[in-house]
């Protein structure tokens, strides 16, 4: 099946991919619609590219995008702008792809992936969703990934990418501009029913400007590796590490609010840590800088 060209508009949703295989669908202008501008779901082995989604579920608080129960997908190349909540709502995808997307101005996150496994986020641009990029599941990949969101926002938003469970996902050569709360994070939510979160892996990130931290390992997250990431001009500290089931090397925190690194006692010093021209003269805690 494929669908290719056109525009479609205030219908209840814009598309429907139901029990697909082997589809296309492109080129296709979906908005203003009751609820999502394009619902996928029990799908495999298809491609989205160049869509343009914007203004669906600003009632109903819904998606542009939502994908359910589906593997093996490609979505490239789609903007996904000013709908009810969320750009792309994902939940129980596996082995997928989103590359090269454009998300913006989406209240809620840009894209959440709620148990989905192998995926890769790769080359994909946010500005100014409520936040970036949250990721649930196993052996997720966010790469390249280029993100800029607000300095305020509801309470209970302004990350630029929040790992909230699962085991041995990867966060590498992304860049962070901004946020309300911290650029990176890796947290757990495990009294609330969600998994642990295992494993995490970020390197080589660069993280600049956030209201608060610039990366972020709160206590429940655990065996954590945080190598050869900067970061700068946070209002608090650079690194904020509340795990001890944590090692880092290689970082750099530079002219941030309070402290570049603040580890709590028991993490692992990998070496190689370097912190200056932050705002508490004792530079990092718990690590050599």
């Amino acid at each position: 099946m494929t669908i290719k060209g056109g525009t479609v508009r205030e219908f209840t949703f814009g598309a429907l991919v139901v029990d697909a295989s082997d589809s296309r669908a492109g080129r296709l202008v979906l908005k203003d619609h009751f609820f999502s501008g394009l619902l996928v779901a029990e799908s495999q082995d298809s491609l989205f590219d160049g869509l343009s989604v914007s203004g669906n579920g600003l009632t109903t608080d819904q998606a542009g995008i939502d994908v359910f129960d589906s593997h093996d997908l490609t979505l490239a190349g789609n903007d996904v702008f000013a709908n009810g909540d969320i750009g792309f709502f994902v939940s129980g995808l596996d082995d997928s792809r989103f590359e090269q997307n454009s998300l913006a101005d989406n209240p809620e996150t840009g894209i959440l992936l709620d148990h989905g496994n192998g995926n890769a986020f790769k080359g994909n641009r946010f500005l100014n969703n409520g936040d970036g990029l949250v990721i649930s599941g196993d052996a997720n990949t966010a790469s390249g990934n280029r993100l800029s969101g607000p300095l305020e926002c509801p309470e209970e938003c302004g990350f630029g990418i929040s790992v909230e469970g699962g085991t041995g996902n990867v966060l590498e050569r992304n860049v962070v501009m901004g946020y309300h709360q911290a650029g990176i994070r890796a947290a757990s939510f495990e009294e609330f029913g969600g998994p642990p979160t295992i494993g995490t892996s970020m390197s080589g990130n660069v993280i600049r400007g956030p209201a608060v931290d610039g990366l972020l390992v709160e206590s429940t997250a655990v065996d954590t590796l945080l190598e050869g990431n900067v970061a700068t001009g946070a209002g608090d500290d650079g690194i904020d590490v509340d795990s001890a089931a944590t090692s880092l090397r290689g970082n750099v925190a530079l002219r941030n609010g309070d402290l570049g690194i603040e580890a709590v006692a028991g993490v692992t010093d990998g070496g190689g840590n370097h912190a200056a021209a932050n705002g508490n003269p004792a530079q990092c805690t718990n690590v050599a800088c």
